[in-house]
């Protein structure tokens, strides 16, 4: 992902996953501004990468550049 400005707000979020023998992505960001702000019953705004319980694939990477982070309103 690469833009000037990123939000995610009231639950936004990427996630990678795995449950098996493949691996997970890894997620890139590059943005100016990123921003994470609110949450909802369904959860927080943000970036995750995941194995589940049983998987054996490798789990990926977060890769984050950025010159201004805001995290804010329970994200």
């Amino acid at each position: 992902l690469n833009a000037d400005t990123i939000r995610f707000a009231n639950s936004g979020a990427i996630n990678s996953t795995t449950n098996g023998a493949g691996a997970a992505g890894s997620v890139e960001i590059t943005a100016r501004n990123l921003e994470f702000t609110g949450g909802s019953a369904f959860g927080t705004s943000g970036i995750s990468v995941e194995t589940f319980p049983g998987s054996t694939g490798r789990g990926g990477n977060v890769s984050i550049v950025t010159d201004q982070f805001r995290l804010a309103g329970g994200a």
